[in-house]
């Protein structure tokens, strides 16, 4: 399956995530710099993860190194791609204008490209 969609620039996409108590759609980055998907804590919780139980891993981010919690949420969905058991970083995003961010954790799973002059991002099961 072969999947195209205009989704703008910077490529925010509409996604969904799930885990053991509940199935949210959020806005998230695709981020092909970020080894993980990244979810906010009050998503984790919503959907029935604790966070505060999972061994930390250290992430870069703009403000320079942080710990993070890593868990494996049930499953991200983005074109109709689903994934199961993909590993997360729990983050607070507050103020940051998107809910969760799309990385490698699930990208590696396909073929993908974007094309930045119309905004076309396209992915392909491998």
């Amino acid at each position: 399956m072969n999947v195209r969609r205009k989704i703008g620039i910077p490529p925010i996409i509409t996604i969904q995530i799930g885990g053991p108590e509940a199935v949210k759609d959020v806005d998230a980055l695709i981020d092909t710099g970020s080894t993980y998907c990244v979810i906010s804590l009050e998503d984790a919780v919503g959907m029935g993860y604790e966070p505060w139980r999972a061994a930390t891993v250290p992430v870069g981010t703009a403000g320079g190194m942080i710990s993070a919690p890593l868990i494996k949420i049930g499953f991200v969905k983005v074109l109709g791609f689903k994934i199961e058991n993909v590993e997360t970083i729990v983050k607070d995003l507050t103020g940051v204008g998107i809910d969760a961010v799309v990385g490698w954790s699930f990208l590696r799973h396909f073929k993908f490209s974007f094309d930045s002059e119309d905004g076309i991002f396209e992915m392909e099961e491998i």
